[in-house]
């Protein structure tokens, strides 16, 4: 991503833009922080402080989600021990969200109660999350 601002002659910071985004949420963010960038050094021309346009390089490490977005529904860490079943497959949610990319649900079911323990034992007592990924 690549963002411009102007370096005000108080050293304020103004006209941020995105020249080249990536996302609009990103873009945001970058402009967003640009309009938190006061207190810069302004430049001078013959003595005098001048206004100067910036055009900077942005980027973004995006840390390991707490939680999983996938088809309009966000899925964070339980807090009781919730029991995971992908494609059939029984696994705990922190293995589940450290393989699987979100893109590749297809769909989400939570299964809460005596039907989540009919269905899955005793261990479903604090619930179920299935979840069916998309073929590949």
């Amino acid at each position: 991503m690549v963002c411009s601002f102007v370096i005000n002659k108080d050293g304020s910071v103004s006209d941020a833009a995105v020249v080249r985004g990536v996302d609009p949420s990103l873009d945001q963010e970058a402009l967003r922080v640009a309009g938190t960038l006061n207190g810069w050094t302004p430049g001078e021309q013959r003595g005098r402080k001048v206004r100067v346009k910036y055009t900077i390089p942005v980027m973004f490490q995006l840390d390991k989600p707490d939680a999983i977005t996938a088809n309009g529904f966000t899925l964070r860490p339980p807090a009781k021990n919730i029991l995971c079943i992908v494609d059939g497959k029984e696994m705990s949610f922190d293995e589940f969200n450290a393989n699987y990319v979100p893109d590749r649900i297809e769909s989400m079911m939570v299964k809460k109660g005596d039907a989540a323990v009919k269905e899955y034992g005793e261990k479903a007592k604090d619930g179920v999350i299935v979840v069916v990924l998309k073929k590949e």
